[in-house]
């Protein structure tokens, strides 16, 4: 099986560019999750696979292109899979989904006045199947449903206000899709901290197959009314609270 990623954009000087083993992972996984979940994930069943992309694009880069945060394109592969998939075996995929990961990273100074930075995974609602709908707050390639609120307390400053399941976010369809998350959180210290953000899916839903309705978009605001970007860097000051 030739899976031939042609067309794909241009390697980019940002960190989301993918390596090419990378690709080929994450298209390999997909295809044993559709066409064959029984066998073993061995050497002989992935040599019938291959992967290709142009080399030089964001899915076979070449050096020196950064390639940090390249699970931001690289969760990504698998949708086109399923949605190619589904014109020939629709009772054996899923719809797509949230795919990339959320990542929330805060760092700055503690309330006793020592460094701290820490990160954490959220994830929106996995796609339908043909007989069930699809795992709320999960994501699919990765599987992570996210870092318990107490967990996160814990380890960092920071106070979770809100975390519940966001009503109507799945796609409606005989099946919809899995529901998505809102969290609300405020750092506690009472100083600035600094947010880095790498967000997906505030601008293209997840879309429906086999004529299921899209997913609702992703949405990241404060609680004064402003706006940062989803891939962005900003001062998140004492008070505000972050709204995802």
């Amino acid at each position: 099986m030739v899976v031939d990623y042609e067309g794909s954009s241009p390697q980019v000087d940002r960190g989301i560019n993918v390596v090419l083993n990378y690709t080929h992972a994450y298209t390999t996984y997909t295809l044993m999750a559709a066409l064959a979940p029984g066998i073993p994930n061995n050497e002989g069943a992935f040599r019938p696979i291959d992967a290709r992309a142009p080399l030089g694009s964001i899915l076979n880069c070449t050096r020196p292109a950064p390639v940090s945060a390249r699970h931001l394109i690289g969760h990504f592969v698998s949708q086109p899979l399923l949605t190619a998939l589904a014109e020939i075996v629709p009772d054996q995929v899923i719809a797509n989904g949230s795919a990339g990961l959320w990542n929330t990273m805060m760092d700055g100074m503690d309330e006793n006045g020592d460094e701290f930075a820490y990160i954490f995974f959220s994830a929106g609602g996995m796609g339908a199947a043909q007989d069930r709908d699809g795992l709320s707050a999960t994501a699919f390639p990765s599987g992570i449903m996210g870092v318990p609120v107490e967990a996160i307390e814990t380890a960092a400053p920071l106070l979770m206000r809100r975390r519940e399941l966001r009503p109507d976010s799945g796609g409606a369809g005989r099946f919809r899709g899995g529901l998505g998350q809102v969290m609300e959180l405020e750092i506690i210290t009472g100083a600035s901290a600094n947010h880095s953000c790498m967000y997906d899916r505030t601008g293209s839903p997840a879309l429906g197959l086999l004529g299921g309705s899209p997913g609702a978009t992703g949405d990241l605001r404060l609680s004064d009314g402003g706006r940062p970007h989803p891939k962005s860097h900003y001062v998140l000051q004492p008070g505000q609270r972050v709204i995802l």
